[in-house]
């Protein structure tokens, strides 16, 4: 059914506009004082040299997609005015929201789950992580399949457009799969949801190839940014100027501190670095090869079982009397032990290596040599296909099912590690590991 709407919709297509004849219809409207094909005059911006009104416009990932697709999906899905429709689930919204609130993402992630009953307060983030992460092992099997295998075409095509390195082949796929997503919009759910928004997604394989990833040119950026100007006011009054001077003072402090600081005492230098950097709670650790570890060791004997693991990666003496670690923090993230359990809502013992592969952690080992070793298990990890007889050539590859075996464990140096990844406890089937999508811009 997605199929032949795609198809017929792909036939169909009008041309696309462009630069010159938009800007002739816009001087024909405001001449006639009419709006024609939903123009209704010149724009001032179509005088900026070398500027294209049509490729110069980038639709926003965060508005259009995000805050648009994703919450007009769930809603039709979930509200009670469409509880005689053959997609409307909201009955089991009690089910969804146990296993979504069971997710426990890693710490880099903003937010933890909220439930789906609080939608309407969720922020772009949350949308972020329940399209790319969530939805797919929530909805499965009670999101009907046809339904369940058109939301995977968004996901495809979204997860794509995403990627900082992708070629020619892959941006024609994620278009194809978008644009069956939208056919699929209107045969399974009405041509009254074809809004503005599902429109809009015909168009983001464009704009990946004149303006770059979609994470390279969201709002996100600059919305993060206002939570900077925010903390940047101390009171009710003169907020504007309080953010200038504040603002200009952190851009004149390099250049200060260059200037008077050179000879300065050394506690001068520590309080003024202490005033650019971010204060940590962390009051005691070590630093390592490429990674630092986190509060104070557990000195001990160490334990036949590490002895057995390390035995594979270096030479063990028995009875060695070594320092134990829960957490490390490495590449700027947090990651600790999967007995760690300070952490209730956070898991960051699933990590991903320098190789590709997915080690979930125990604890950590420092046998004296400037090395720190993690103690854990890999993962046996799986792509396929999460939707079931979905129109998608390929697999998410971002999204593999993982089984970690017990008993004997492996040690690896910490060195290996990239970063945490999103590990998804299904209570019917496999788990899932998803390695975390670049989303967002940063320096």
């Amino acid at each position: 059914m997605v199929n032949m709407a795609a198809e017929s919709c792909a036939d169909e297509k009008p041309s696309d506009r462009n630069h010159k004849t938009t800007v002739e219809i816009g001087q024909i409207a405001e001449r006639e004082g009419t709006t024609i094909l939903g123009i209704k005059g010149p724009s001032a911006i179509v005088d900026l040299p070398n500027f294209d009104v049509i490729n110069g416009m980038v639709p926003d990932y965060m508005h259009c997609v995000l805050l648009g697709v994703c919450r007009q999906m769930a809603t039709l899905w979930i509200d009670s005015k469409n509880y005689s429709e053959t997609w409307y689930i909201g009955t089991q919204t009690a089910i969804l929201d146990r296993h979504l609130l069971s997710i426990k993402p890693p710490g880099i992630v903003a937010r933890v789950p909220r439930s789906l009953t609080e939608r309407k307060f969720w922020k772009a983030h949350e949308w972020q992580h329940w399209l790319l992460y969530y939805s797919l092992p929530v909805l499965k099997g009670i999101l009907p399949q046809k339904y369940h295998c058109h939301w995977a075409l968004l996901i495809e095509g979204i997860s794509i457009l995403l990627g900082s390195e992708i070629n020619t082949e892959q941006i024609n796929h994620a278009h194809e799969a978008l644009v069956y997503f939208v056919g699929g919009v209107q045969s399974l759910y009405g041509e009254e949801h074809m809004t503005f928004n599902v429109h809009s997604l015909l168009h983001l394989s464009k704009s990946d190839v004149h303006c770059g990833p979609l994470w390279a040119n969201s709002a996100f950026m600059f919305e993060d940014f206002n939570g900077y100007l925010l903390k940047q006011v101390k009171s009710s009054q003169a907020v504007p100027q309080q953010i200038c001077k504040r603002v200009l003072f952190f851009r004149a402090f390099p250049r200060l501190a260059k200037q008077f600081l050179t000879n300065a005492p050394a506690e001068v230098t520590d309080f003024c670095n202490e005033m650019r950097t971010e204060k940590h709670h962390v009051n005691k650790f070590e630093k390592f090869t490429e990674v630092t570890a986190l509060g104070p060791p557990n000195v001990r004997l160490m334990s036949v079982s590490d002895q057995a693991a390390l035995q594979t990666v270096r030479e063990v003496s028995p009875n060695s009397v070594v320092n134990y670690y829960k957490r490390i923090a490495v590449n700027g993230e947090v990651v600790h032990g999967h007995t760690y359990s300070k952490t209730k809502q956070r898991n960051n013992s699933i990590v991903l290596l320098k190789d590709g592969s997915i080690f979930r952690v125990s604890h950590f080992i420092d046998m004296g040599d400037q090395c720190l070793y993690a103690i854990g298990n890999y993962g046996n990890c799986t792509v396929q296909k999460l939707a079931r007889g979905s129109l998608i050539k390929t697999p998410l590859s971002y999204m593999s099912t993982v089984l970690f075996p017990t008993g004997f464990h492996k040690a690896i140096n910490t060195a290996q590690v990239v970063r945490p990844c999103m590990y998804i406890q299904c209570p019917q089937s496999s788990s899932i590991v998803c390695r975390l999508l670049k989303t967002y811009y940063c320096k």
